[in-house]
């Protein structure tokens, strides 16, 4: 039994360089077989290392057209980066293949739906009436639609997690090849595009649906904007603390049913507060790097000022 144990592990530690390889680094951690677990939270580290550049990319002024080059750039890179982690460490099992098609691999995708549509939405906006922009918006939110009742099941499929067809839909060797592939044929199934397309398209709404708020803010009188303007709130504590709140809501899942994208809920928050946080990512970077503070810092002093003042509340009622 030896000899096979010891060519396991050789092979396990073979996988494990070429894991390094495809995640651009060293991956500090001592061999017991503990590789199989990289593969979902090595995609997720990705994909917020995606989106932080995509904020970044976003925030520059440049013109519209080499904004949108520079973000399919970014991209490409990042999936090309997942398919070399899947074919450096695999699957161990259809469960995790399932996972990695059905939540993982099309959130990077949706992205390049929705920029590309975003794009095309915004370069055909009506250069007319505030009515006939609207109605524009309208418009588009009713193909949105459309879309959705078209594709009704799958839709119904994807937003009650269901898990009956998981086998059909997000396992490689289950694919029916009707259309060639769009990038690596081993890299596709029957449903993870168009769940990319589902949550490319929900974005989109939500970004038709805020701009449809805009102009009609836009259009209010003079007088109601000044009043926005007194009221507005300003975020006036220091802009990693609200960096760590935001990938609080992210990672707690708390702000639409948990499908809210990090950027919408840094973009949320720049809004609310009137503060630019700038290179999001490399302060969740700083965070994690903490030594002597925890990592969550500003969320424990948050707790502990609400503890704090039930504790005094009660006491002072009895």
């Amino acid at each position: 039994m030896q000899p096979i144990v010891n060519l396991i592990i050789i092979l396990q530690c073979s996988k494990l360089r070429n894991a390094e390889r495809a995640f651009g680094g060293t991956i500090n951690l001592t061999f017991n077989l503990n590789y199989v677990y990289m593969l979902i939270p090595q995609s997720e580290k990705l994909y917020l290392e995606m989106t932080a550049k995509l904020l970044d990319q976003g925030q520059r002024k440049s013109p519209d057209v080499s904004r949108l080059a520079s973000s399919l750039e970014i991209i490409e890179a990042h999936i090309n980066r997942l398919h070399s982690i899947v074919n450096a460490v695999g699957f161990q099992s259809n469960l995790e293949e399932i996972e990695f098609f059905k939540r993982i691999k099309p959130k990077f995708y949706s992205k390049k739906i929705f920029l590309v549509e975003q794009f095309n939405i915004i370069s055909n906006i009506p250069e007319e009436t505030t009515i006939k922009i609207l109605a524009y918006y309208k418009k588009e939110i009713s193909f949105l639609r459309r879309y959705f009742n078209q594709n009704q099941f799958l839709y119904q499929y994807y937003r009650s997690a269901e898990s009956a067809l998981d086998e059909k839909y997000f396992l490689r060797n289950t694919r029916v090849s009707v259309f060639p592939a769009l990038d690596f044929p081993e890299f596709e199934t029957n449903g993870d595009y168009i769940f990319a397309k589902f949550l490319a398209y929900e974005e989109l709404r939500r970004f038709l649906l805020g701009r449809i708020k805009t102009v009609e803010n836009e259009s209010n009188s003079l007088l109601a904007k000044q009043i926005t303007a007194v009221s507005a709130q300003m975020w006036t504590d220091e802009k990693v603390n609200l960096v760590e709140l935001a990938y609080g809501l992210y990672f707690m899942g708390s702000i639409n049913n948990g499908n809210a994208d990090i950027l919408e809920i840094v973009a949320l928050l720049e809004d609310s507060f009137k503060i630019e946080l700038g290179g999001v990512y490399r302060s969740f970077i700083d965070i994690s790097r903490r030594k002597t503070l925890s990592y969550t810092k500003y969320l424990d002093a948050m707790r502990d000022k609400i503890s704090n003042h039930i504790i005094r509340k009660d006491s002072l009622g009895r």
